[in-house]
C-alpha cells in the first residue's frame, strides 16, 4: 500500500503511478539529494546521451526528456515535461500538469491539487472550471496527436540482432 496515495499498481492514480527512484554517481550526484519534480523512464535514452555527449535520434519522436539537472541536484530544476498523460488498456484517462491532475472517470471529471492533496481525496472540479478547462483540452489535444498517422511512436526492431558481448 503507497499510503497516502490513492491507488495501486496497475491504477492511473498517484500511488499506482509513483515509484521510487534511486540514483548513484559519486562526486556528480549530491549525496542525499531528492526531488519531487515528474519524471518517466522514457527519460533515461535523452539523459543517458545527454551524459555521455551523445545525441538521441532526430528522424523520429523521442517522448522522453534530458533530466540530468534534476538528476545532477541543480537548484531550481524542473521537470521538463509540461505535463504527463495516464493510460489504462491504450486509454486516456488522466493527466497531470504542474500540481494539477484531471482524472476523468466516464462522464466524470475529478480535479485534484496534488500539492495540498497527494492521496486524490477531495475532488475540487467545481471549485476550478478554468482549470478543468485547460485541462480538458490538453486530454483532446493530445488523444488527437496519438491519432495522427505522422506522430505514430513505431515499435523499434532491429533485423538480424546479435550480440556484441559474449555471456558466458
Amino acid at each position: 500500500v503507497n499510503k497516502p496515495l490513492r491507488g495501486g499498481k496497475g491504477s492511473t492514480w498517484e500511488g499506482g503511478l509513483r515509484v521510487c527512484t534511486l540514483a548513484w554517481w559519486p562526486g556528480s550526484i549530491p549525496k542525499g539529494s531528492t526531488s519531487d519534480e515528474v519524471m518517466t523512464v522514457m527519460d533515461l535514452l535523452p539523459t543517458f546521451a545527454s551524459l555521455s555527449g551523445g545525441k538521441v535520434p532526430g528522424d523520429r519522436i523521442i517522448d522522453g526528456k534530458d533530466i540530468s539537472p534534476l538528476l545532477m541536484g541543480k537548484e531550481g530544476a524542473k521537470s521538463p515535461h509540461e505535463a504527463f498523460y495516464y493510460f489504462s488498456q491504450n486509454h486516456l484517462k488522466a493527466v497531470r500538469c504542474g500540481d494539477w491532475k484531471l482524472h476523468k472517470q466516464g462522464k466524470k471529471t475529478l480535479l485534484h491539487n496534488l500539492r495540498e492533496d497527494i492521496g486524490e481525496s477531495k475532488n475540487v472540479a467545481k471549485e476550478n472550471p478554468e482549470v478543468v478547462a485547460r485541462l480538458e483540452k490538453m486530454m483532446t489535444d493530445f488523444n488527437a496527436e496519438m491519432k495522427d498517422p505522422t506522430k505514430v511512436r513505431k515499435a523499434a526492431w532491429v533485423e538480424k540482432a546479435e550480440f556484441l558481448v559474449e555471456v558466458k
